[in-house]
């Protein structure tokens, strides 16, 4: 563990302070930003669905650089959707 001096610890501060304000600036809502992998992992779901849902719009995306990322939020309003439509079950004779 490096020990800093007085200087360093005060400039180090000084950049997380403005470190935190531009994320929270560019990041308004606390949006926590999601993998793919993280994705499939949260709904159970194979990548094709995954890309089918962002295709249909059903779950939001979005593109930094080539990667798509997927707002926690969106995919947990999916879940909460999904678990609210009723079942249907064949009736047995």
């Amino acid at each position: 563990m490096t020990t800093l001096t007085r200087e360093q610890e005060i400039i180090k501060q000084a950049v997380l302070r403005e470190v935190t304000r531009l994320l929270a600036e560019n990041n308004p809502q606390g949006l926590q930003l999601l993998k793919p992998a993280q994705v499939l992992q949260m709904l159970s779901i194979s990548p094709r669905m995954l890309y089918d849902l962002r295709t249909s719009g059903a779950l939001p995306a979005k593109k930094i650089a080539s990667c798509y990322r997927y707002a926690y939020t969106d995919v947990l309003n999916l879940l909460k959707k999904n678990s609210a439509k009723p079942t249907t079950s064949k009736k047995t004779k």
